[in-house]
């Protein structure tokens, strides 16, 4: 092992002068050939740039509890041709932001070609490197992004000798904060006593950032402590809201796949429910007609009765069917005339019962983005509600048009007024002055096989609401109603 006095030499011999840095290990031959030999290969035998070392290590020597390293790295930077102002431009400069090393990255990756040879860097590509080799060793754990893909840029051999000499610089930190006795020695440094004087001078600033950097820079990390907690709650969020989403995809498909499959089978039901049904009334009928002598006068009205119940058996599976078929045909949006529609509907119903006075109060031209055929069903459906429902008034009125409310934030169906405040979506709506119902029971309106009257009162299935419902849905639109019982009723769409 070699004496402390002969690798002090060798010491003076590189450098011109034996700095107070190895002082403390003056004493311990084993501890200063240790580190003497790291500054040899991490520093001294770097192939990184001088310029490149000295600015890395009087950045990071910001955050040293003790100026030494700063001072002397600034004073090398003076003498390598570096402005005093450029120096303090640097030091007062905050860590760079991950949006910030996102550009840097983007300028590396566009001169890829030449990261491998550090004699092809610009001086545009090692300002980059040096951001982002900044940006690893300050932010820790939340760089392992950016450090896998500044390693896959330069290679590995380039990454290896820049985190090697992040290491020395950090190794150089420790060891100074550990003899404080040393730590403000660096007057006696040949760096500083050549160049100090004359850094001041230029940058009268300097003076006041060596003397106060250690509050700037907690309050910096303060800062920046706060910026990655912020970083990473909003990612955890993020990272929260997609598995949410996923999840919503994944239980939104599992969900189609049962509506598939309860439609297909309603549908099968439905369709195959038809051909018995017409047999059992096919046999009332033979039965009235062929064996009308050998009944009696109940079993007559048995056999009526039986036949009634199998038409309205007979109108609950078409309603079936329909409702079945407006979920599995594909749509077909196109400009629909909506007013065109309304008053071939009206004219049917007319021609059904002439002698009733109706009027039907229809807006022109009112044209809607939709799937013809199912638009049509719906509309048929609404009227067909609006003429049943005003069947036991001796007038009736039966409007068809558009308005345009606030939706506001509460119940869209509680209209503020017909002024426009929001022209889009249109808000279609049927309306008719008949029977109208509760609205404490609106609720009940779309779901299958729900009814708010009797069917003593009015004939129905309670699935025609459901079907509008699920073409209005089809449409990505929304309906609701309005009533007062014997006052009528206001079904509003949007599609």
């Amino acid at each position: 092992m070699r004496t402390s006095e002969q690798i002090k030499a060798e010491i003076e011999d590189k450098f011109g002068f034996f700095p107070t840095f190895f002082t403390p290990a003056q004493d311990n031959p084993q501890v200063l050939e240790n580190l003497w030999q790291q500054t040899l290969a991490a520093y001294v035998g770097n192939p990184l740039s001088s310029l490149f070392k000295e600015k890395f290590s009087a950045y990071l020597s910001r955050y040293c509890a003790v100026p030494y390293c700063m001072v002397c790295h600034s004073c090398s930077l003076l003498s390598l041709g570096v402005k005093a102002l450029d120096v303090l431009e640097l030091l007062e400069t905050p860590p760079p932001t991950e949006t910030e090393i996102d550009e840097h990255l983007r300028v590396l990756n566009a001169h890829s070609d030449k990261l491998t040879a550090m004699e092809d860097w610009s001086a545009e590509v090692e300002e980059s490197i040096l951001n982002c080799s900044i940006f690893t060793f300050i932010a820790g754990n939340d760089a392992e992004y950016y450090r896998n893909e500044l390693r896959l840029l330069l290679g590995s051999t380039n990454y290896q000798h820049i985190v090697s000499f992040g290491c020395y610089v950090k190794t150089c930190h420790v060891w100074m904060e550990a003899h404080p006795e040393v730590a403000y020695s660096y007057q006696a440094d040949k760096r500083v006593i050549n160049n100090l004087d004359a850094l001041i001078e230029q940058a009268p600033g300097l003076a006041d950032f060596f003397r106060d950097y250690r509050e700037m820079v907690r309050q910096e990390q303060l800062n920046w402590a706060i910026k990655i907690a912020q970083i990473n709650e909003r990612k955890r969020t993020q990272a929260q809201i997609m598995q949410l989403n996923a999840d919503l995809q994944r239980q939104t498909a599992e969900l189609e796949v049962v509506n598939q499959e309860l439609e297909s089978f309603s549908y099968s039901v439905s369709h195959d429910l038809r051909a018995p049904l017409r047999r059992i009334e096919g046999f009332a009928v033979m039965l009235l007609e062929d064996c009308d002598q050998h009944l009696n006068t109940q079993g007559k009205e048995y056999l009526k009765r039986m036949r009634v119940s199998t038409q309205q058996m007979s109108n609950l599976i078409e309603d079936l069917l329909s409702l079945a078929r407006v979920t599995r045909g594909e749509m077909r949006r196109q400009e629909v005339d909506m007013s065109a529609i309304v008053g071939a509907i009206a004219l049917d119903l007319q021609k059904t019962q002439p002698s009733r006075q109706v009027e039907f109060v229809i807006a022109p031209g009112i044209v809607a983005n939709a799937d013809r055929r199912l638009v049509a069903i719906a509309l048929e459906n609404l009227l067909g509600n609006a003429w049943k429902y005003t069947a036991k008034h001796p007038t009736a009125r039966i409007e068809f048009g558009t308005v345009n409310f606030s939706w506001g934030q509460g119940n869209p169906s509680a209209i503020a007024n017909t002024q426009s405040l929001m022209p889009n979506p249109p808000i279609y709506f049927v309306r008719d002055d008949g029977a109208g119902f509760d609205m404490a029971y609106a609720d009940k309106l779309f779901g299958t096989f729900q009814r708010l009257h009797k069917n003593t009162e009015f004939e129905g299935t309670g699935v025609g609401l459901a079907t509008v419902q699920r073409i209005i849905h089809r449409h990505g639109g929304r309906i609701w109603a309005k009533a007062n019982v014997e006052q009528g009723a206001t079904f509003y769409f949007t599609l």
